[in-house]
């Protein structure tokens, strides 16, 4: 497989970015290109196109595989990345314009290689060796360098039957991931740091890991699943990731599925390496454990229901301003809970699914006082929300089929609103304010938290055997009123109620079929 993409991103007219910019700050309104551009209204002086690609630069994917009984061997390589949106009013705060490459560029390569064989009808066993490759290109503001990291990885897993309601997998992994390299090309700035880009000297680490998982079919309506992982890292405590999960069928058409899990993530490799090297020891990872009930109904042969309900309890690792610099670290605890339906019909020739989901935020503590977050505004005092994830979302798709050789099909994703993000504008105002300056939010404007509305229609038609022509529209209602597609672009603390609408458009693909 091959593919090169020529991605030029949308224009301001197209995709406008609107400020929701309090007045006096930086003048009445926010500043672009030398206008003015008060809360509300469209920006048509924004430093970039939306999505565009980053250096103006083609992307490509290149992917070769080979598969032969049990063995399989593949290598990829991949490059792209995005001009990012440096906050249109760059030029008031930093003097000047941002370099024309701003963003970030990517190079990825991999090679994969897997052989499984049985060795006996109730034992098989499956060997995986892989080499990695990945290098950022970073432009942010005037700072511009090169970071790569390599993993060379390794894994065996066997899988055991030993009897009809039995079946256990079981094995271990390796990683050795190789830090301060240089860097695949431009920017050639040797080894660099990925957080700070200060040049770095190389260093590795090493992760040594058992994994495994027991199903059991105990009884005649049901079954349980009992796995998990342990993971030993040089600069973290061992880290123990188990899960468990219970399921009853009472009868044909209903399941019951109660789940749980406790899994854990490390802070990023170069954290991790200052701290030990600032003598602080290792770090803890961060925590999320997760209890689910699922229900599950096929009602007949054209009607589907299902319903989850769950609690999150999250130890959670962000980013933490701290003096002129910044670092991951633990901010504390959030705990959420959170609800879906869904249905599904279908006949020979149409399916319809919907969806709702619930997410409630019960509570944020934080670590300690030197500790902030852009996550919620829940502990500072102002609501119980999250602050960039919306409470409601409702999910449509539908499928037709016209004819043997014609379908259409279309879907609506609807965010109800964001007030989580509303009362974190209102803190950042007050904040602000408290330490002398003009507030970033024009406050009553609530534009940027209302619902959003995002809509795409296709149709495919085959003329001929083995020809498929293919139309889609995206983000079609943004063709009646921008402001029903808008999404935060960066959800940045001084500008809390910005955001940018993408723009409606269209594509045609043709597909033959040898």
């Amino acid at each position: 497989y091959a593919s090169m993409a020529d991605y030029l991103g949308a224009s301001p007219d197209d995709s406008p970015v609107v400020f929701g910019i309090g007045r006096g700050w930086w003048g009445n309104g926010a500043v672009a290109g030398g206008k003015h551009y008060p809360a509300g209204h469209r920006c048509r002086d924004t430093l970039v196109r939306d999505r565009q690609s980053y250096r103006d630069r083609y992307k490509y994917k290149f992917h070769g595989q080979y598969t032969n009984g049990g063995l399989d061997i593949w290598a990829r390589y991949t490059s792209g990345g995005e001009t990012q949106l440096r906050h249109a009013m760059f030029e008031n705060w930093m003097g000047s314009q941002p370099p024309a490459d701003q963003g970030q560029g990517y190079q990825q390569a991999t090679v994969y290689g897997s052989y499984e064989r049985d060795l006996t009808d109730e034992l098989s066993i499956k060997f995986a060796l892989s080499y990695d490759t990945f290098n950022i290109a970073q432009n942010i503001f005037t700072d511009t360098f090169s970071y790569r990291e390599d993993e060379y990885y390794a894994r065996a897993i066997a899988k055991w039957n030993p009897t009809q309601n039995h079946s256990i997998a079981f094995g271990g992994e390796w990683s050795r991931e190789e830090f301060g390299l240089s860097g695949h090309g431009y920017p050639d700035t040797g080894a660099s740091n990925s957080i700070s880009g200060d040049s770095m000297p190389r260093w590795g680490t090493d992760t040594r890991s058992l994994v495994g998982e027991w199903q059991w079919h105990f009884a005649d309506q049901w079954s349980s699943f009992i796995g998990g992982r342990i993971d030993w890292h040089p600069f973290t405590p061992v880290m123990f990731s188990p899960r468990a999960a219970v399921v009853h069928t009472p009868n044909k058409k209903d399941t019951w599925k109660f789940m749980w899990s406790n899994s854990v993530r490390m802070h990023g490799a170069e954290v991790l390496k200052a701290k030990q090297d600032e003598g602080e020891g290792d770090q803890k990872p961060e925590k999320l454990g997760v209890f689910e009930l699922r229900y599950e109904r096929q009602h007949n042969e054209n009607l589907w229901f299902g319903a989850s309900a769950y609690y999150n309890d999250h130890d959670i690792i962000g980013w933490n301003q701290e003096g002129d610099a910044g670092t991951d670290r633990q901010l504390g605890n959030m705990r959420t809970v959170g609800a879906e339906l869904e249905a599904i019909y279908k006949t020979d020739r149409a399916k319809f699914t919907v969806s709702h989901g619930w997410t409630k935020l019960i509570n944020f503590r934080l670590d300690g006082p030197e500790v902030d977050t852009a996550l919620t505004a829940e502990p500072y005092g102002y609501g119980d929300d999250l602050a960039n994830w919306h409470n409601q979302v409702t999910k449509l798709i539908g499928h037709y089929k016209i004819t043997d050789k014609w379908d259409v099909d279309g879907s609506l994703r609807i965010y109800w609103g964001l007030p989580g993000g509303e009362d974190f504008a209102k803190y950042r105002n007050q904040f602000i304010a408290d330490g002398g300056d003009d507030p970033p939010w024009k406050a009553g404007y609530t534009r940027p938290f209302e619902p959003s509305f995002f809509l795409g229609l296709g149709t495919t038609y085959e003329p001929v055997e083995h020809l498929v022509v293919r139309a889609d529209a995206f983000n079609v209602l943004g063709w009646i009123d921008h402001r029903l597609n808008k999404r935060f672009y960066g959800f940045d603390a001084d500008a809390p109620a910005d955001y940018r609408s993408p723009a409606p458009a269209f594509a045609v693909s043709l597909t033959y079929t040898f």
